[in-house]
């Protein structure tokens, strides 16, 4: 018998890039793996959180002034509860099968 596969929480750092943070939430909501999460840490002008309200396996983290991506990345590291950790950027594309 297999082992169940690790839970992996991806770890999305972003501000003032609403568009860009659009389709990372949908790459992620595509993904075939379903034992994961979106921790969605936003430092920008104008709040993302609305794009992450209401959607299954996505948390929106907001943080009160600019921060660096460094910093941004630790505190999603933070609120992970997968055993695996994958950085997605805002800006790239991720297949369906990215995180299988």
């Amino acid at each position: 018998m297999k082992a169940p596969l690790p839970k992996v929480s991806c770890i999305l750092a972003t501000g003032n890039r609403t568009a860009f943070t659009r389709q990372a939430i949908r790459c992620f909501l595509r993904q075939t793996f379903d034992d994961s999460e979106l921790i969605v840490v936003d430092d920008g002008e104008e709040s993302v959180g609305e794009l992450c309200d209401g959607l299954f396996r996505v948390r929106h983290v907001r943080l009160p002034e600019p921060t660096m991506l460094g910093r941004k990345l630790n505190i999603g590291i933070e609120h992970a509860a997968g055993s695996i950790i994958q950085k997605l950027d805002d800006d790239d594309f991720y297949a369906p099968e990215f995180l299988a």
